[in-house]
């Protein structure tokens, strides 16, 4: 027995520090998560499917409908006014029942804002009164076989014209507006990111400076009692580690809060340490103007906007003069009715039944509304024009500027990364003069402070090109890295 729990606290030792040790991630892990299973990914997702089922609901609109429709039974037992043939009326007792059932189809034609349709109507009538007058039958059908008809705007605003022009742009704007809110969630992802980065940089730095501040004092307490230096730059030093036991404790707080944030964003729900790998691997590109402009139009969902936006602006010119002008509209129908005592009998010999409507209206006064209507549509176009001329200028300008951007951006992140370098090293040099007595207190707490600056700068450096990298993704919805668009891989 004491051999196997033996083993079984061998087994626990050499398993806590597996559960101890902390995941790593890099900025594209991160990102890949955030992409796939973030709470804002799931909200993209919804959204999407919503424009989807939207633009379903509008497609199923040019396939035939069929609606079924019916009342059984419709039952009336009681006193009622019945008219006579001279026009008085009279009160007699109903005891009856009515049965109907009626299959409607119909069609729409958007180019010409046509609707065919087609029904067929059967009805029953049941009178059950006790005693029934000579030659009253108890059971009678009436009903119409089939009815063709047709409904026609001659002159007049159509719908679904405009329809089949917007709603299919609208559908083509919200798939790219999905893969616009991946890359987005992509930038906040990236934001997040540095934040814990920054934090987990800067405890190191911190506790680093605490074990070298530490040293620092212990060797100055020792020259202190040899009457090398003074109590002033002893207590500063002692001041000194203190500020840097205070950097270690606020360092530790944020990265508690940075590690909370990110967590939640990219949906991680597991209690195991994160430990982020700084991306110091720029991407090897070069971005060309011109092509990132060209990519751009051709895959965010900002150029088919403004096509949208005119042609709204357009349709709201014509439902104006439409409602301001002369409409007709025709009406007509064509089919087959009966009646009979048996259902056999309703589908011999039926009668012809045509109903032929042709409607129009014309505006005679309506003291300028209609004008004032039209007036407003006309000149809501011509903002619209304006408006979108404007956006297109800032959207190429936004693109141009981004991809400047980020060659400053490139170049900003070599020169910290050699400040960085060259910062470290003074600071090294600076502590082992300080330990030989070449230079004062002061002067090793400024390159202290320059070591850390540098380092920090850097990793901001960093946060601002990856950040601005994934932006220009955003605003042109293309992986210069591999040649490809994104809204290939966003439909997937």
């Amino acid at each position: 027995m004491l051999y196997r729990r033996l083993i079984w606290l061998a087994a626990l030792a050499c398993l806590c520090p597996v559960f101890a040790r902390a995941q790593t991630y890099t900025l594209e892990q991160v990102i890949d998560l955030a992409k796939r299973q973030s709470p804002a990914y799931y909200q993209a997702v919804n959204s999407r499917e919503v424009r989807y089922w939207a633009f379903r609901a509008y497609k199923a609109q040019f396939l035939p409908q069929v609606l079924l429709q019916g009342t059984v039974p419709d039952y009336n037992r009681a006193f009622a006014q019945i008219q006579q043939p001279d026009g008085s009326f009279l009160p007699n007792f109903l005891n009856q029942s009515n049965s109907d059932v009626n299959v409607f189809v119909n069609q729409n034609i958007g180019a010409t804002g046509t609707r065919l349709f087609a029904n067929s109507s059967l009805r029953r009538f049941d009178n059950l009164l006790p005693d029934l007058p000579q030659g009253l039958s108890r059971l009678q059908y009436t009903g119409s076989p089939f009815v063709l008809g047709v409904q026609q705007k001659l002159l007049g605003f159509i719908p679904l014209k405009w329809d089949q022009k917007i709603e299919p742009l609208r559908f083509e704007e919200s798939k790219r507006a999905y893969a616009e809110e991946l890359e987005a969630i992509a930038v906040r992802a990236t934001e997040r990111f540095f934040d814990l980065l920054l934090a987990q940089i800067s405890l190191r730095i911190a506790e680093q400076n605490r074990t070298n501040t530490d040293t620092i004092v212990r060797i100055a307490q020792g020259r202190y009692n040899l009457g090398k230096i003074g109590q002033d730059e002893l207590l500063q030093l002692e001041l000194t580690l203190m500020r840097a036991e205070q950097e270690v404790a606020q360092s530790r707080s944020n990265i508690e809060n940075t590690s909370l944030n990110l967590r939640r964003f990219i949906g991680l729900t597991d209690g195991q340490p994160i430990e982020l790998a700084p991306p110091n691997d720029l991407p090897n590109l070069t971005v060309a103007e011109p092509l990132a402009v060209e990519q751009a139009r051709a895959n965010r969902q900002n150029p088919i906007a403004f096509q949208r936006q005119l042609l709204e602006a357009q349709r709201g010119i014509a439902q104006a003069r439409s409602e301001a002008g002369f409409n007709l509209d025709l009406f007509g129908t064509f089919g087959l009715s009966n009646q009979a005592r048996e259902l056999t009998g309703l589908y011999r010999n039926p009668n012809n039944q045509i109903n032929l409507n042709v409607g129009f209206s014309i505006p005679l006064v309506t003291w300028g509304r209609n004008q004032a209507l039209r007036k407003t549509a006309e000149a809501n176009f011509e903002l619209t024009k304006n408006v979108v001329a404007q956006a297109e200028q800032n959207f190429e300008q936004e693109v141009v500027t981004q991809v400047r951007q980020l060659r400053v951006l490139r170049d900003q992140v070599n020169i910290t990364q050699r400040s960085d370098q060259i910062g470290q090293q003074r600071y090294d040099i600076s502590r082992n003069r300080y330990l030989i007595g070449k230079i004062s207190i002061t002067d090793l707490n400024i390159a202290l402070q320059e070591k850390d600056q540098a380092r920090r700068s850097h990793v901001d450096a960093l946060r601002q090109f990856w950040r601005a990298y994934h932006e220009l993704r955003r605003l042109t919805l293309y992986d210069f890295a591999l040649g490809q668009p994104l809204i290939e891989k966003a439909d997937k």
